[in-house]
């Protein structure tokens, strides 16, 4: 057969998979989710649900309302009730659609990282199974919220690696300020793929990690800017320096020992979860040097990340570990696929 041809052939091939693996994805999370459009507001979905209509009849968040979430919370709300009416439902099914193209991104990531036919739509899956394994009070949640422009951000750098592309390094480090405005704690990422742009090749690794940095300022300098706008920068700022930090250490006593508690406590009633730790480390124990850790490493650093943002919280609300279950989905399906070819 003509070379031209069957390349032709192939990458419509290729194209005809994905699709597939797409819409079986979007299928499967839509299913999953729809359960979820007959939930209530839980306290926090509330609280945040009143600052983004507060907002909306021309009250200033921070400045008016005390709030102590980062903007893009109580905006999403404002969302929401602009696009589907001021009722609980509308943001169960904005979190619906979110959480849709959640699945999409990991499933594209999924697909870089392991090039095997459903790994994608397998790690998708995943996600799905487990962001709606928890209840009406962790749905729909500012954690959940951030995976999106968090797994945005390792998409343009995974891209970015690929084709030495400025662009794919800054979008990148815009999606992890973005993430910031959701909730700070997953700033831990940013230094992990900055020293990422050093790792082999490292082709213009100074200037792709400078564009990543520069990246990331942006959201926030737009931020400061319209809250400075607005009069609330500093009522913004007194929040985030003052009563946060003291909640959290306030609610945080022996907080070490009580941290590995809740996180084998949660393991222990969402088993799922657990069989991740506990087939990850039988695999890696058992073979020191799996083939696909070297192109997932990004994905490994990714969930170190959400782990340390857990921790660096003080608390351990089950809402809390949603932004660990998108590099953790994309890894089980990883050692799935590794494991099943070795198997075969």
């Amino acid at each position: 057969m003509n070379p031209q041809v069957s390349g032709v052939l192939k990458r419509r091939g290729f194209r005809n998979e994905l699709a597939t693996e797409i819409a079986a994805a979007l299928a499967f999370t839509l299913l999953l989710g729809s359960a979820t459009l007959v939930y209530p507001f839980g306290q926090d979905q509330g609280e945040y649900g009143y600052i983004g209509s507060a907002v909306l009849d021309g009250k200033v968040s921070y400045r008016d309302i005390f709030n102590i979430k980062p903007p893009l919370t109580h905006m999403v709300h404002e969302a929401a009730f602009l696009l589907f009416g001021r009722s609980m439902l509308s943001i169960r099914v904005l979190d619906l659609i979110w959480q849709c193209a959640t699945a999409l991104v990991i499933l594209l990531i999924a697909k870089r990282i392991i090039g095997r036919r459903w790994a994608g739509g397998l790690a998708a899956a995943l996600y799905a199974i487990w962001y709606y394994s928890v209840d009406f009070w962790s749905t729909a949640q500012t954690d959940g919220f951030l995976v999106l422009p968090a797994s945005l951000a390792v998409l343009c750098f995974l891209t970015g690696r690929e084709s030495q592309a400025r662009l794919a390094f800054l979008i990148c480090g815009i999606a992890v300020g973005i993430a910031v405005c959701f909730k700070d704690a997953i700033g831990l990422l940013l230094p992990g793929l900055m020293l990422l742009a050093f790792q082999p090749p490292r082709q213009s690794a100074w200037r792709n990690a400078f564009l990543i940095g520069v990246g990331f300022c942006l959201p926030l300098a737009v931020g400061a800017t319209a809250l400075a706008a607005q009069g609330a920068l500093g009522d913004f700022v007194s929040i985030h320096v003052s009563y946060v930090p003291f909640s959290a250490a306030h609610e945080a006593g022996g907080y070490i020992q009580s941290v590995l508690l809740d996180y084998l406590r949660y393991g222990w009633h969402h088993w799922s979860f657990l069989a991740f730790h506990v087939l990850f480390a039988l695999f890696v124990a058992i073979h020191a040097r799996i083939p696909f850790l070297g192109k997932a490493l990004p994905i490994c650093l990714w969930w170190l990340a959400t782990a340390a943002s857990l921790a660096a919280q003080n608390r351990f609300y089950d809402y809390h570990v949603l932004p660990m279950f998108a590099p953790q989905a994309i890894l089980t399906s990883s050692v799935i696929f590794w494991a099943w070819a070795r198997l075969s």
